[in-house]
């Protein structure tokens, strides 16, 4: 249980970060001038799946980041099931940005991340969530939906 319980974590982190984390300096090593950017994710550990927890599930949490890239505060959209609120609440809001960027200045700003809770099972598939949202397509992140899209974040307010 333990072995899973690592491999969901590390499978969560992959998830929630993005492609790429920051800009690259040129071929002498000297930083590039900063060009427009949205706020990207820098850094955190992610949130542990609860113990209660039987199948797959995730939350929207929407996210102020300042423009030193901390978070200034943290407001769950919605979430496939309560257990999974706190948790994300609670690591979200101790996550790093890099900031957003505009005119080569670092802006506020407010992004909306999704946290998804993996749950596998013993043949590797994963538990999807009551909703079917989280399956087996999500750990491909050529066919993964978005679970946080806009029109589903606005319905549920």
């Amino acid at each position: 249980m333990k072995l899973s319980s690592v491999f969901i974590t590390l499978l969560t982190a992959f998830l929630i970060a993005p492609a790429s984390l920051a800009q690259a300096p040129d071929a002498q090593g000297n930083p590039t001038i900063m060009a427009d950017r949205p706020a990207t994710f820098k850094k955190g550990i992610p949130p542990k799946t609860p113990n209660s927890a039987k199948r797959s599930g995730y939350c929207c949490i929407n996210v102020n980041i300042d423009i030193d890239g901390k978070v200034t505060d943290t407001r769950a959209l919605t979430c496939s099931h309560k257990r999974f609120k706190r948790e994300s609440l609670k690591r979200v809001g101790q996550y790093k940005y890099y900031p957003v960027i505009k005119d080569g200045v670092a802006v506020p700003s407010t992004i909306i991340t999704s946290v998804p809770f993996i749950m596998v099972g013993s043949k590797g598939h994963v538990i999807p969530s009551a909703d079917g949202e989280i399956d087996d397509s999500f750990l491909s992140p050529v066919t993964r939906k978005d679970i946080c899209a806009a029109d589903k974040v606005q319905a549920a307010n």
